[in-house]
Protein backbone atom coordinates (compact mmCIF):
# COMPACT_ATOMS: atom_id res chain seq x y z
CA UNK A 1 0.00 0.00 0.00
CA UNK A 2 1.10 3.66 -1.06
CA UNK A 3 2.00 5.87 1.60
CA UNK A 4 -0.79 8.05 2.31
CA UNK A 5 1.25 11.63 1.59
CA UNK A 6 -0.18 14.03 -0.91
CA UNK A 7 1.30 13.91 -4.41
CA UNK A 8 4.46 16.03 -4.53
CA UNK A 9 4.81 15.52 -8.59
CA UNK A 10 1.90 17.21 -9.22
CA UNK A 11 1.15 20.92 -7.79
CA UNK A 12 -2.58 21.28 -9.81
CA UNK A 13 -5.06 20.97 -6.94
CA UNK A 14 -9.00 19.43 -7.48
CA UNK A 15 -11.21 22.42 -7.70
CA UNK A 16 -12.94 23.05 -4.26
CA UNK A 17 -16.16 24.14 -3.93
CA UNK A 18 -17.52 27.09 -1.51
CA UNK A 19 -19.21 25.64 1.65
CA UNK A 20 -21.45 28.35 2.15
CA UNK A 21 -25.64 27.61 1.19
CA UNK A 22 -27.15 29.79 -1.12
CA UNK A 23 -30.40 30.43 -2.80
CA UNK A 24 -31.35 30.44 -6.56
CA UNK A 25 -32.04 33.70 -6.31
CA UNK A 26 -28.61 35.02 -5.08
CA UNK A 27 -27.77 38.17 -7.68
CA UNK A 28 -24.17 36.19 -8.51
CA UNK A 29 -25.97 33.41 -10.54
CA UNK A 30 -26.08 34.11 -14.26
CA UNK A 31 -28.72 32.30 -16.28
CA UNK A 32 -28.22 30.33 -18.56
CA UNK A 33 -26.29 28.44 -16.62
CA UNK A 34 -25.48 24.52 -16.51
CA UNK A 35 -26.78 22.18 -14.12
CA UNK A 36 -26.28 18.92 -12.62
CA UNK A 37 -27.13 16.41 -9.88
CA UNK A 38 -24.20 16.75 -6.72
CA UNK A 39 -23.68 13.37 -5.44
CA UNK A 40 -23.36 12.16 -2.00
CA UNK A 41 -20.00 10.29 -2.92
CA UNK A 42 -16.51 11.12 -2.66
CA UNK A 43 -15.19 13.38 -5.00
CA UNK A 44 -11.30 12.17 -7.04
CA UNK A 45 -9.14 12.68 -9.63
CA UNK A 46 -8.34 10.06 -12.04
CA UNK A 47 -4.22 11.22 -13.67
CA UNK A 48 -1.60 9.24 -15.71
CA UNK A 49 -0.13 8.96 -12.34
CA UNK A 50 -3.12 7.22 -10.38
CA UNK A 51 -6.52 8.38 -8.86
CA UNK A 52 -6.17 10.94 -5.97
CA UNK A 53 -8.29 12.01 -3.30
CA UNK A 54 -9.42 16.26 -2.38
CA UNK A 55 -6.05 16.36 -0.47
CA UNK A 56 -4.14 14.94 -3.40
CA UNK A 57 -3.70 12.17 -1.49
CA UNK A 58 -3.23 8.67 -3.58
CA UNK A 59 -5.07 5.71 -3.44
CA UNK A 60 -4.35 2.12 -2.27
CA UNK A 61 -2.95 -0.02 -5.56
CA UNK A 62 -6.29 -2.30 -4.45
CA UNK A 63 -8.15 0.70 -5.94
CA UNK A 64 -6.49 1.38 -8.94
CA UNK A 65 -6.76 -2.04 -9.79
CA UNK A 66 -10.78 -1.71 -9.98
CA UNK A 67 -10.16 0.92 -12.16
CA UNK A 68 -7.16 -0.48 -14.36
CA UNK A 69 -8.85 -0.23 -17.64
CA UNK A 70 -9.84 3.39 -17.28
CA UNK A 71 -6.46 4.71 -15.53
CA UNK A 72 -5.01 3.21 -18.69
CA UNK A 73 -7.25 5.18 -21.62
CA UNK A 74 -6.32 8.15 -18.90
CA UNK A 75 -2.78 7.48 -20.10
CA UNK A 76 -3.12 6.87 -23.47
CA UNK A 77 -5.41 10.09 -24.04
CA UNK A 78 -2.91 12.08 -21.74
CA UNK A 79 -6.07 13.53 -19.66
CA UNK A 80 -7.39 13.97 -16.94
CA UNK A 81 -10.64 13.36 -15.33
CA UNK A 82 -12.69 15.01 -12.35
CA UNK A 83 -15.54 12.97 -10.60
CA UNK A 84 -17.26 10.81 -8.05
CA UNK A 85 -16.69 7.53 -6.52
CA UNK A 86 -20.20 6.34 -5.52
CA UNK A 87 -22.92 3.61 -5.28
CA UNK A 88 -26.72 4.32 -4.91
CA UNK A 89 -26.95 1.26 -2.83
CA UNK A 90 -25.04 2.74 -0.16
CA UNK A 91 -24.42 5.21 2.32
CA UNK A 92 -21.54 7.70 2.21
CA UNK A 93 -19.47 6.15 4.87
CA UNK A 94 -19.82 2.77 3.84
CA UNK A 95 -18.46 4.48 0.55
CA UNK A 96 -15.07 5.10 2.76
CA UNK A 97 -14.93 1.82 4.02
CA UNK A 98 -14.85 0.10 0.82
CA UNK A 99 -12.00 2.22 -0.23
CA UNK A 100 -10.24 0.35 2.51
CA UNK A 101 -10.73 -2.88 1.09
CA UNK A 102 -9.94 -4.95 -2.27
CA UNK A 103 -13.17 -6.75 -1.51
CA UNK A 104 -15.59 -4.15 -1.23
CA UNK A 105 -14.24 -1.42 -3.88
CA UNK A 106 -15.86 -2.89 -6.61
CA UNK A 107 -19.44 -1.51 -5.40
CA UNK A 108 -18.33 2.24 -6.38
CA UNK A 109 -18.57 3.72 -9.52
CA UNK A 110 -16.96 6.52 -11.18
CA UNK A 111 -19.13 9.33 -12.40
CA UNK A 112 -17.05 12.25 -14.65
CA UNK A 113 -17.92 15.43 -14.52
CA UNK A 114 -14.89 17.17 -15.99
CA UNK A 115 -12.24 16.67 -18.14
CA UNK A 116 -9.19 18.03 -19.05
CA UNK A 117 -6.06 17.79 -21.17
CA UNK A 118 -2.92 17.43 -19.27
CA UNK A 119 -1.41 20.28 -20.67
CA UNK A 120 -4.66 22.45 -19.68
CA UNK A 121 -4.21 20.92 -16.35
CA UNK A 122 -0.66 21.97 -15.64
CA UNK A 123 -0.96 25.22 -17.07
CA UNK A 124 -1.91 28.21 -15.35
CA UNK A 125 -5.77 29.06 -14.20
CA UNK A 126 -7.60 30.53 -16.71
CA UNK A 127 -6.00 28.75 -19.61
CA UNK A 128 -7.94 25.88 -21.99
CA UNK A 129 -11.59 25.54 -22.84
CA UNK A 130 -14.67 26.70 -21.33
CA UNK A 131 -16.68 24.56 -19.28
CA UNK A 132 -19.62 23.49 -21.97
CA UNK A 133 -16.69 22.19 -24.11
CA UNK A 134 -15.06 20.40 -21.48
CA UNK A 135 -18.81 18.74 -21.03
CA UNK A 136 -19.35 17.37 -24.65
CA UNK A 137 -15.44 16.82 -25.07
CA UNK A 138 -15.95 14.20 -21.74
CA UNK A 139 -19.49 12.61 -22.74
CA UNK A 140 -18.00 11.47 -25.85
CA UNK A 141 -15.39 10.33 -24.31
CA UNK A 142 -16.68 8.15 -21.52
CA UNK A 143 -19.39 6.64 -24.20
CA UNK A 144 -16.44 5.14 -26.40
CA UNK A 145 -15.04 3.78 -23.41
CA UNK A 146 -17.49 1.52 -23.14
CA UNK A 147 -16.50 0.77 -19.57
CA UNK A 148 -19.84 -0.69 -17.36
CA UNK A 149 -18.37 1.49 -13.92
CA UNK A 150 -17.74 4.38 -15.74
CA UNK A 151 -20.22 7.38 -16.20
CA UNK A 152 -20.84 10.62 -17.69
CA UNK A 153 -22.84 13.08 -15.32
CA UNK A 154 -25.59 14.66 -17.37
CA UNK A 155 -25.79 18.64 -17.29
CA UNK A 156 -28.97 20.61 -18.24
CA UNK A 157 -29.05 24.27 -19.36
CA UNK A 158 -30.77 26.20 -17.42
CA UNK A 159 -32.29 29.31 -18.03
CA UNK A 160 -34.35 30.61 -14.72
CA UNK A 161 -34.32 29.95 -11.26
CA UNK A 162 -37.86 28.05 -11.92
CA UNK A 163 -35.86 25.61 -14.03
CA UNK A 164 -33.00 25.22 -11.40
CA UNK A 165 -35.87 24.65 -8.38
CA UNK A 166 -36.96 21.76 -10.61
CA UNK A 167 -33.81 20.25 -11.47
CA UNK A 168 -33.48 20.44 -7.57
CA UNK A 169 -36.02 18.16 -6.86
CA UNK A 170 -35.56 15.36 -9.17
CA UNK A 171 -32.09 15.27 -8.19
CA UNK A 172 -32.93 14.93 -4.12
CA UNK A 173 -35.60 12.66 -4.99
CA UNK A 174 -33.60 10.27 -6.89
CA UNK A 175 -31.14 9.98 -3.90
CA UNK A 176 -28.03 12.92 -4.42
CA UNK A 177 -27.79 15.72 -2.01
CA UNK A 178 -28.90 18.69 -4.43
CA UNK A 179 -26.93 20.27 -7.42
CA UNK A 180 -24.12 21.94 -8.82
CA UNK A 181 -24.34 25.21 -10.68
CA UNK A 182 -21.40 26.12 -13.23
CA UNK A 183 -21.60 29.12 -15.50
CA UNK A 184 -20.66 27.22 -19.23
CA UNK A 185 -17.84 29.43 -20.16
CA UNK A 186 -16.12 29.07 -16.87
CA UNK A 187 -12.46 28.10 -17.27
CA UNK A 188 -11.32 25.74 -15.00
CA UNK A 189 -9.86 27.32 -11.73
CA UNK A 190 -7.30 25.14 -9.00
CA UNK A 191 -8.02 24.96 -5.83
CA UNK A 192 -10.46 26.76 -3.64
CA UNK A 193 -13.00 28.39 -5.35
CA UNK A 194 -15.24 31.54 -3.68
CA UNK A 195 -18.92 32.20 -4.49
CA UNK A 196 -17.66 35.46 -5.46
CA UNK A 197 -15.91 33.84 -8.42
CA UNK A 198 -18.96 33.50 -10.17
CA UNK A 199 -17.72 29.47 -11.32
CA UNK A 200 -19.73 27.30 -8.97
CA UNK A 201 -22.70 27.11 -7.13
CA UNK A 202 -23.37 23.83 -5.25
CA UNK A 203 -26.79 23.88 -3.77
CA UNK A 204 -27.85 21.32 -1.12
CA UNK A 205 -31.81 21.72 0.87
CA UNK A 206 -31.49 21.34 4.13
CA UNK A 207 -33.95 19.70 5.72
CA UNK A 208 -35.16 19.81 9.32
CA UNK A 209 -36.23 17.78 12.33
CA UNK A 210 -36.36 16.76 15.98
CA UNK A 211 -33.51 14.47 16.79
CA UNK A 212 -32.77 12.85 20.72
CA UNK A 213 -29.36 13.64 22.13
CA UNK A 214 -27.21 10.09 22.70
CA UNK A 215 -23.87 11.83 23.53
CA UNK A 216 -21.91 15.03 23.51
CA UNK A 217 -18.69 15.18 21.58
CA UNK A 218 -15.75 17.26 20.89
CA UNK A 219 -15.32 17.86 16.98
CA UNK A 220 -11.75 17.79 15.78
CA UNK A 221 -10.15 17.25 12.34
CA UNK A 222 -13.88 16.43 10.35
CA UNK A 223 -13.59 17.21 6.82
CA UNK A 224 -16.77 19.00 6.82
CA UNK A 225 -17.32 20.27 10.26
CA UNK A 226 -15.08 23.34 12.39
CA UNK A 227 -13.82 21.78 15.37
CA UNK A 228 -16.06 22.47 18.38
CA UNK A 229 -18.73 20.87 20.17
CA UNK A 230 -21.10 18.03 18.31
CA UNK A 231 -23.25 15.94 19.32
CA UNK A 232 -24.43 12.24 18.35
CA UNK A 233 -28.27 12.42 17.86
CA UNK A 234 -31.17 9.93 16.93
CA UNK A 235 -34.06 10.73 14.14
CA UNK A 236 -36.90 8.64 14.26
CA UNK A 237 -38.78 8.24 11.48
CA UNK A 238 -41.38 5.40 10.85
CA UNK A 239 -40.17 3.48 13.72
CA UNK A 240 -36.22 3.14 11.75
CA UNK A 241 -33.87 5.23 14.08
CA UNK A 242 -30.70 6.53 12.48
CA UNK A 243 -28.04 8.02 13.88
CA UNK A 244 -25.25 10.82 12.77
CA UNK A 245 -22.89 13.28 13.91
CA UNK A 246 -23.91 17.09 14.05
CA UNK A 247 -22.17 20.09 15.16
CA UNK A 248 -24.02 22.71 17.50
CA UNK A 249 -24.70 25.72 16.08
CA UNK A 250 -23.14 29.43 17.76
CA UNK A 251 -26.76 30.15 18.60
CA UNK A 252 -27.72 26.87 19.94
CA UNK A 253 -24.51 27.21 22.80
CA UNK A 254 -26.38 30.87 23.21
CA UNK A 255 -29.02 29.56 24.92
CA UNK A 256 -29.88 29.06 28.55
CA UNK A 257 -30.17 25.40 27.89
CA UNK A 258 -27.01 24.78 26.61
CA UNK A 259 -25.67 24.30 30.40
CA UNK A 260 -27.68 21.56 31.41
CA UNK A 261 -27.51 19.32 27.93
CA UNK A 262 -23.87 19.42 28.94
CA UNK A 263 -25.03 18.18 32.33
CA UNK A 264 -27.13 15.31 31.59
CA UNK A 265 -27.39 14.93 27.76
CA UNK A 266 -28.83 11.73 26.77
CA UNK A 267 -32.40 11.96 25.64
CA UNK A 268 -32.75 15.45 25.18
CA UNK A 269 -35.09 16.44 22.05
CA UNK A 270 -33.16 19.14 20.00
CA UNK A 271 -34.55 21.22 16.86
CA UNK A 272 -31.72 20.32 13.76
CA UNK A 273 -31.23 21.60 10.25
CA UNK A 274 -28.84 18.86 7.90
CA UNK A 275 -28.38 17.90 4.52
CA UNK A 276 -28.67 14.09 3.73
CA UNK A 277 -28.58 10.99 1.04
CA UNK A 278 -31.53 11.86 -0.54
CA UNK A 279 -33.15 8.65 -1.66
CA UNK A 280 -32.41 7.26 1.65
CA UNK A 281 -33.30 10.00 3.81
CA UNK A 282 -30.52 9.48 5.77
CA UNK A 283 -29.46 12.81 7.79
CA UNK A 284 -25.62 13.26 7.27
CA UNK A 285 -24.18 16.65 8.49
CA UNK A 286 -25.78 19.63 9.72
CA UNK A 287 -26.10 21.90 13.08
CA UNK A 288 -28.38 21.71 15.93
CA UNK A 289 -29.97 24.33 15.90
CA UNK A 290 -32.23 24.72 19.02
CA UNK A 291 -32.51 23.09 21.81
Amino acid sequence: MRNPTPHESNEARLQLWPMDLIEVDDTRITYPITGCALFDGIRVLFTKDGIFDQQNVQFPDFVDDRFSELLAAVKESDCVLEGYLWSPDISYQQMLEALQSSDKVTQLHFHVYDMLSSSEWNDDDGAGQPYIARFEEYTQWVEKQQLDYVYPVDQMMLDNEKMTNQLIEQCVDAGHEGIVLRSPMSLYHHGQVELDDRLVFPFKRPKEGEAAVQKLVNIEGHPFYPDGPGAVVKFTKEGDKTECLLAISNEAQKSPKWKSLQKSPLGVKVQTSFTHFGRKDIPRLGTIQEL
